[in-house]
């Protein structure tokens, strides 16, 4: 009598752990010990005085929450970050843009409203994946022209920016398709 063996083979979850990429670390102590499994870190509030240099080990990241802090610059090192869809920077002191950040080609949403930011540099059109830039509250009063190379774009928000009735018509038109918030024309600064 032959003996026929059958193999079943289990889906790898059983040998394997699996990974929960909806899971949002708000502890950077605890993010660290699983550092390949970190995709969403949410550091809000924690009066930070810049970003700590262990986000950029996080190289799965999609979305980094660091409003509400008191940074005041974003360090070249982001642009490590190359899996980021989500950068939320809001309520810092962040006065300028490095042109490194215009290296995420993945990123879909910037969040920079309640900085000190005077200009946005060249280079922003890089960011082809691009839907939402928030920029409220600022100290801007003009977009660069390479915004009208953003297809994807669908959002800006430059409400409270000290940005003059002629330039919100150049706005307006520089971006049609873009739905754009701004505050009326004032002197706020």
């Amino acid at each position: 009598m032959r003996l026929t063996i059958l193999f079943i083979f289990l889906p790898t979850l059983l040998f394997s752990q699996e990974v929960d990429s909806t899971k949002v670390y708000r502890s950077l102590e605890q993010a660290l010990k699983n550092p390949q499994e970190v995709f969403h870190l949410d550091l809000k509030g924690q009066r930070l005085e810049s970003i700590p240099a262990e986000v950029f080990q996080f190289s799965e990241l999609k979305s980094l929450v660091l409003k509400r802090n008191r940074i005041e610059e974003i360090p070249g090192e982001i642009e490590k970050l190359q899996e980021l869809e989500v950068l939320n920077l809001s309520g810092n002191r962040i006065a300028e843009l490095p042109l490194a950040l215009f290296g995420l080609k993945d990123l879909k949403e910037l969040r920079l409203g309640k900085n000190d930011l005077l200009v946005i540099p060249s280079g922003v059109n890089q960011l082809q994946k691009l839907e939402i830039f928030d920029v409220w509250s600022n100290r801007l009063n003009i977009l660069p022209p390479e915004f009208a190379d953003l297809k994807k774009l669908t959002f800006i928000d430059l409400r409270i920016n000290p940005i003059n009735e002629e330039d919100q018509n150049y706005i307006r038109d520089l971006v049609p398709y873009v739905k754009v918030n701004m505050s009326l024309s004032c002197n706020c600064y």
